[in-house]
């Protein structure tokens, strides 16, 4: 799926089956807080709707993920070049 939504993400948990993917920030059903809030490079907002989270992270662009399945958390990982960076 490649533009789920929150209101066709619970239809679909209603039926037992999971969504990740990433949605276009213009949908109605998208929480408000997440798309509005000014946030500055590396840093990420999340919010809940019912078992579905959407969250948005900024590197260059901002990333906006939608999920049923997993608690969107930060990992650090590094390249191979040594770097580290933290990454949803």
């Amino acid at each position: 799926m490649r533009f789920p939504h929150v209101s066709l993400s619970n239809k679909l948990l209603q039926q037992e089956t999971h969504t990740t993917g990433t949605p276009r920030s213009k949908r109605k059903l998208n929480p408000k807080d997440v798309i509005q809030k000014k946030i500055k490079r590396g840093e990420y907002t999340r919010q809940r709707r019912g078992k579905v989270y959407v969250s948005r992270r900024k590197d260059k662009r901002d990333v906006l993920c939608i999920t049923t399945v997993n608690h969107p958390k930060l990992i650090e990982v590094s390249n191979r070049y040594g770097q580290k960076k933290i990454k949803p």
